[in-house]
């Protein structure tokens, strides 16, 4: 029997690229992919929505937050498009059209991937390390007592989400780098030791607060929760 993916997690696609940009496009495993062709195009004057004539970006489960991989395509004009691919960050999600924007950015903040002229036969992808986000969340939950079923320890009662979101991002990342560092070539095996440190360094910092104020109940760490004497 499969279990029920939760409903909440603490960072996302878009949080891990800007934590490893030059590694995202490896780490993430192939057999993730959502989306992917070679027919993205963007109209005139719409520089930040890319189509698709071939992908329903929706009905294949594309969200906002994941991460789409623009290519130099076969068309000449998709020459605007330089070095090993432009990451961009999913905005909105509608049927075959993507509206994107620059990677922990505002929409409309930066440079546009295409020209105001438009721009036709991109190469896009699009894979998310959704099933592992959800993995380290789980594992989050239960190092620190957040239980969904529990209504004084939901997620929905954490003051502040983000507060995890950093835990979440290195154990992810510490998972994937050791996946990928079976080598010795390369600073993978470097790494995986440097995001080790840094997770055990968050996890020992780390503090879960609760209610609407952080003081509904004693802050909850890596040990249990925290005993205030008074």
């Amino acid at each position: 029997m499969s279990r029920r993916p939760l409903e909440i997690v603490y960072c996302d696609d878009e949080a891990l690229a800007i934590r490893c940009h030059a590694d995202y496009r490896v780490l993430t495993p192939s057999s993730n992919m959502l989306a992917s062709g070679a027919d993205g195009a963007f109209a005139e004057g719409e520089p930040w929505t890319l189509r698709s004539a071939s992908v329903d970006f929706e009905a294949q489960g594309v969200k906002p937050g994941m991460i789409v991989v623009l290519d130099q395509g076969g068309a000449a004009g998709a020459r605007h498009i330089k070095g090993s691919g432009d990451h961009l960050a999913v905005a909105s999600v509608e049927g075959s059209a993507l509206g994107l924007r620059r990677i922990g950015l505002e929409a409309g903040v930066g440079q546009p991937p295409a020209p105001p002229e438009g721009l036709e036969g991109v190469r896009f992808s699009i894979a998310t390390l959704a099933p592992q986000i959800e993995q380290a969340s789980d594992d989050i939950n239960r190092r620190f007592g957040i239980d969904p079923a529990r209504a004084s320890r939901a997620p929905e009662w954490i003051y502040d989400r983000r507060e995890l979101e950093e835990a979440t991002m290195l154990a992810v990342l510490l998972r994937q780098y050791s996946v990928d560092a079976r080598a010795s070539e390369g600073d993978f095996p470097l790494k995986v030791r440097e995001v080790r440190r840094s997770l055990d360094e968050c996890l020992a910092r780390l503090r879960v607060r609760w209610g609407p104020s952080g003081d509904a109940a004693p802050p909850s760490t890596k040990f249990g929760t925290r005993l205030v004497r008074g």
